[in-house]
């Protein structure tokens, strides 16, 4: 019952404040004093000045006063429950949906490489002079073809040696030379160097049918003559491919007829 007196008191309180200050905009705006309250208000009171004995009078004077005086009484707000944490966590978390499968990929069939093409090396000479070389490798240059100008020792003939083989030593060696003079047969002489050692040269002829007229000769004679060739080192030229494509007969041909002697020769790429 007290908390109900306490409750009407401060709601008198607050239209008795809403009233002075419509009041005082009134009298701002030259409007006429709201009516005076009527002799029977009770006049407002403190809480504290208030005895606990007043509160069945001040019931009673509630009850008594006009009913132009009623406030309204605002509604008072229910607070809304609070559900548990667990609760809040169940119904804010949106479901997560598992990620969709991912297709697996397959991959292609490799396609197996095909192995480069291996390159071509080939050799044209030999040349006798620097000279023919460089100009052949001017002209295959001119067609696309790159070559590379190299040089080599190569064995040479020169000539035919006609001679009676090695002795068993420098006497019977020298014995046949005496023979060999007392027949005038004025061209030979003992070898000294080492592997044709105690042999009798009957001499070096440059074309071979003349050293197998002189082998003839010796043989009419009573002895035994034999016939090799003679070789010595000789500088020649060469020029050397190596690409992915042959060198055409029609670039080929014209070249080897402008210089006897000259090959084509396929060697291993270095």
């Amino acid at each position: 019952m007290k908390k109900l007196f306490v409750f009407v008191l401060l709601c008198n309180l607050a239209l008795a404040g809403t009233l002075i200050l419509l009041s005082g905009e009134q009298a701002r705006d030259g409007a006429a004093p709201p009516p005076p309250l009527p002799a029977s208000a009770a006049p407002l009171k403190l809480l504290s000045e208030v005895p606990e004995a007043a509160e069945p009078v001040a019931q009673a004077q509630v009850a008594s006063a006009p009913p132009t005086t009623a406030i309204a009484v605002p509604a008072v707000q229910t607070p809304t429950a609070v559900a548990p944490a667990s609760a809040r966590t169940q119904t804010e978390v949106p479901a997560v949906e598992p990620p969709a499968a991912t297709p697996t990929a397959v991959a292609a069939p490799e396609t197996p490489a095909v192995p480069p093409q291996p390159d071509l090396c080939r050799s044209f000479g030999p040349f006798e002079s620097q000279d023919g070389a460089d100009q052949v490798g001017r002209e295959l240059a001119t067609a696309g073809y790159d070559v590379t100008p190299r040089t080599a020792n190569q064995p040479q003939l020169f000539g035919y040696w006609v001679y009676l083989p090695p002795f068993p030593s420098r006497a019977a060696a020298a014995e046949a030379a005496k023979h060999l003079a007392d027949l005038g047969i004025r061209d030979y002489f003992i070898v000294l160097a080492s592997g044709k050692r105690n042999a009798v040269s009957l001499g070096v002829f440059s074309k071979k049918r003349s050293a197998e007229q002189r082998k003839e000769r010796m043989e009419a004679l009573g002895f035994s003559p034999v016939i090799d060739e003679r070789l010595r080192d000789h500088t020649v030229y060469w020029l050397d491919y190596r690409g992915r494509k042959e060198i055409p007969e029609s670039v080929w041909k014209p070249l080897a007829g402008k210089n006897a002697g000259i090959k084509r020769v396929a060697r291993d790429c270095p």
